[in-house]
């Protein structure tokens, strides 16, 4: 056991330190390809110079992108990916193929110099000789343009035989294509790649796999055993790096390999993301040049700056493209291209291998790459996803069709582009480091690229292209909320269960029933809204106010987790807040309310003159108008918010980037809105607004213009009527209106007599109880009370129609007029009747607050 346990443990500890070691070319130093000294050679697959050793006799070439033998010097074999080179001796040079040494002459401009006999012997001295009219000089034969071929040995490349299916593109949804492009070069640039191991050659073979999208065919087959990445010496191999190994997704993501910590402020250096990348430019070789079979498909290899423009298709404001780099800051450009221009020669076909341009530690510059997921490998698990590392924007050469193949589509072959592929949406993701000490830090970012593919003869003259730029975070604010939420919700269950008990009591209702338990529910419905909206509002105003005031990367918007959480409690929200309002609609129209008039009839000198009834009618109507009177005014906050929002600029403070702003400028226009930051900032205006409403309302216009509740009751006394209203069965509210002049129903100058006696306070008080001014109460009714309201007003609850049966003991003026003006047809209440329960309720209610009744009474 223990000699396994150990055994165990020895092949863990290789396989880390292998992983270690494989991941060590991550990290670069920034090159600086200038800097590199006459005898060094820039390495783009190892990103640094390196020096060709002259005791090898080596030199750099004309392209400075690989050492070869000097002028002086034979190449005889290679030493992996490094010549070996032999000195000639004095008064000799290498011949053209550097495989001898000879005495070199010098050739005229039409002249070819041979250097072997033609059964292969080597001459001593050169041999020049002309070439005829009809041919070119080229290198050491006369040949025909178009007719520089080269011979390669049988069983070299039988992985990709010389047939149609080794060059057939095959696309998601079209028909597929034999590429003229890996007929012409694929096998040749295997060749060179593979026996004469040359770089510029590897590349050619690498690009042609990344325009496959990686796919474990074709060119990629030489590559797809090659995860691992290439030491520090170029000397170990010539295949540039182009896949991480399988599973090594979240090992790569989650490296804490950058340092630097990158500001939200836009005045700093920290603010943007450098990002640095190597362009391959990819053309067909001349067919016409002396040395074709010698050349690439790369034309040419540069180390540039990218840009947020380099990123996307679009065209638009540099200053608004590059805006997409800016550190924090949420970008998105989405725009249609024509088809046409994308086939225009102009438009080139380029690979990059894209890199992060930091400080480290010592605040030397390095490179850091930055891995490249195609959506052909966007899996569900992540440890499934096949990283890569250069990608394109588009390609208008490998959707060309060979012009001696006619199985390459139904189209004829025309030499044309027929299929352009393109980058259809790109995301870089930014995942930002979450601890406080290591808060302004990144992991390493991900470029994720989703194709697209067109039919330049049959498909559509435009399509449609994307670039966004996202960040992450991994972040407890979910967690927060389910706490709160479930917090909140005792809370408010336990609330609700005081309230049901309170209206238990006030409905003389002792027993827990389904009636009362269906009324907690509906309680509780409400206030589980109030829970669920401002959960939902606190965290999104949160998420405003620090991700807009931050200097250094501390918290981002919300993830799409995030805000679908918050989508779903405001849509409960809604929903329970719906019920809420049927139940306080219902609530409104079950209110019992009289109107209990004060006024007596007069004696005349002929008869008694019956009291009026319009005193009443008004107050009625007075009473209806202020029961849809609010705080605040909804119109005023409507329009108030949308002017702030929308004119004011406020639904610019939504915009996914660190600053607070008005007005969107010129570099701005591609930053998207956040919907949580629409939400806290829509919250954060109507609560402002709601509060300036208020705080005047109190303040200023309840205390000097007009108090609409006051001057009701003010109105209840001048008409001496006041209002008895059950809200509940042995519940409700008074508003005591009886007259302190004794009367209402008179003339003008009467009524001017006693206001000025009241206001010289020759009269009693408007108050209840004697000696006061309260005018309203709150109350619980006693039960006989109730029983003879009951009694009194079922003859009317009896005439109603079935569907008012909730409201049928209401008093409400409308209704109880109606009835005694013989209104409603023939099924309505019988006058006198009406007129009698009128009178009996109003003699009833008026001798119970003067304390006339015995057994009856108040305090």
């Amino acid at each position: 056991m223990y000699l396994i346990w150990l055994l165990w443990v020895t092949s863990i500890l290789q396989y880390r330190i292998l992983l270690v070691e494989a991941y060590i070319g991550e990290s670069l130093d920034d090159p600086a390809f200038l800097a590199c000294s006459n005898q060094e050679i820039f390495s783009f697959h190892h990103m640094k110079c390196v020096l060709c050793d002259t005791k090898l006799n080596l030199v750099p070439s004309d392209t400075k992108d690989a050492c070869v033998c000097d002028k002086d010097s034979v190449h005889t074999g290679w030493n992996k990916t490094v010549p070996r080179c032999f000195k000639c001796v004095s008064g000799t040079v290498a011949n053209s193929d550097n495989t001898g040494c000879i005495r070199k002459l010098e050739c005229g401009p039409n002249q070819i110099e041979l250097d072997r006999s033609p059964e292969g012997l080597l001459f001593t001295e050169s041999l020049c000789i002309s070439c005829p009219n009809s041919s070119i000089p080229a290198l050491t034969r006369c040949v025909r343009p178009g007719l520089n071929l080269t011979y390669i040995t049988s069983g070299l490349l039988d992985q990709w035989p010389d047939v149609s299916d080794t060059y057939r593109v095959n696309y998601e949804t079209l028909p597929p294509v034999t590429s003229r492009l890996l007929e012409t070069q694929l096998r040749r640039s295997l060749y060179y790649c593979v026996t004469l191991k040359r770089y510029s050659h590897c590349d050619s073979v690498a690009n042609l796999c990344v325009l496959m999208l990686y796919k474990d065919s074709g060119p990629c087959i030489l590559f797809r055993n090659h995860h691992h990445i290439p030491w520090s010496s170029p000397s170990e191999g010539a295949l540039p790096w182009l896949y991480y190994g399988e599973g090594d997704a979240i090992t790569v993501l989650t490296r804490k390999k950058i340092p630097t910590r990158y500001s939200v402020k836009r005045t700093s250096e920290l603010n943007w993301l450098n990002l640095t990348g190597i362009k391959y430019s990819l053309s067909y070789p001349s067919e016409s040049a002396p040395d074709s079979q010698e050349q690439s498909l790369v034309s040419t290899i540069q180390l540039v700056n990218i840009t947020g423009s380099d990123l996307q298709l679009c065209y638009g404001d540099k200053s608004a493209l590059n805006n997409a780099l800016r550190f924090g800051t949420f970008y998105r450009r989405q725009c249609k291209l024509y088809v046409k221009d994308l086939q225009s020669t102009t438009t080139t076909t380029d690979v990059f291998e894209l890199f992060l341009s930091f400080p480290d530690e010592n605040n030397k510059p390095t490179l850091y790459t930055i891995p490249v997921l195609i959506n052909t490998n966007l899996k569900t698990d992540m440890s499934s996803w096949q990283l890569v590392r250069r990608f394109f924007l588009i390609d208008n050469l490998l959707g060309i069709p060979s012009t001696t193949s006619s199985t390459s589509s139904t189209k004829p072959s025309t030499g044309e582009v027929n299929v352009i592929r393109y980058v259809k949406s790109a995301v870089l993701r930014i995942n930002v480091q979450k601890s406080l000490e290591e808060e302004g830090k990144i992991f390493v970012p991900l470029l994720v690229l989703y194709y697209g593919e067109v039919d330049t003869v049959s498909g559509p003259e435009t399509i449609e292209t994307s670039f966004s730029v996202e960040y992450y975070m991994h972040t407890d604010m979910e967690h927060f909320i389910d706490v709160a939420c479930i917090l909140l919700s005792c809370l408010v269950i336990v609330w609700s269960g005081i309230q049901t008990w309170s209206r238990s009591r006030r409905n003389d209702s002792a027993t827990i029933d389904l009636f009362t338990l269906a009324e907690m529910a509906l309680i509780l419905s409400g206030h589980l809204a109030n829970v669920l909206y401002t959960v939902a509002a606190g965290v999104t105003l949160y998420m405003f106010l620090v991700y807009k005031c931050q200097d250094v990367m501390y918290r981002l918007l919300g993830t799409p987790s995030l805000r679908s959480t918050l989508y779903m409690n405001v849509f409960i929200a809604f929903l329970l807040k719906s019920v809420e309002i049927v139940r306080l609609v219902y609530k409104q129209i079950s209110v019992d309310i009289f109107f209990i008039d004060w006024e007596r009839p007069r004696p005349s000198n002929t008869t008694q003159q019956p009291v009026s009834i319009w005193r009443t009618y008004f107050i009625a109507n007075e009473w209806n108008e202020i029961q849809s009177k609010r705080k605040t005014s909804t119109l005023i906050q409507i329009l108030t918010t949308l002017y702030l929002i929308k004119i004011a600029g406020f639904e610019h403070l939504a915009l996914a980037q660190p600053e607070l702003n008005t007005r969107v400028a010129d570099d701005m226009v591609y930053i998207p809105e956040d919907p949580l930051l629409k939400l806290g900032v829509s919250v954060c205006t109507y609560v402002l607004v709601y509060l300036t409403q208020w705080l005047l309302l109190i303040g200023v216009y309840e205390n000097f213009i007009k108090n609409g509740i006051h001057q009701f009751v003010d109105l209840c006394s001048v008409a001496n009527v006041s209002v008895f209203i059950l809200t509940m069965e042995n519940y409700g509210f008074y508003i005591h209106g009886r007259s302190a002049h004794g009367f209402a129903d008179t003339d003008m100058e009467s009524m001017a007599t006693q206001m000025l006696r009241e206001e010289e306070d020759l009269v009693g008080h408007r108050g209840l109880l004697p000696g006061t001014e309260q005018q309203t109460f709150e109350m619980s009714v006693p039960r006989q009370l109730r029983s003879y309201y009951k009694r009194v007003m079922a003859p009317l609850s009896m005439s109603q129609h079935p569907t008012s049966q909730a409201g049928a003991g209401s008093m409400t003026a409308a209704l109880k007029m109606k009835s005694l003006m013989g209104g409603g047809g023939g099924g309505g209440v019988d006058i006198n009747r009406s007129v009698q329960a009128y009178n009996n309720m109003n003699r009833f209610l008026a001798a119970f607050l003067e304390h006339a009744l015995k057994d009856l009474d108040y305090h």
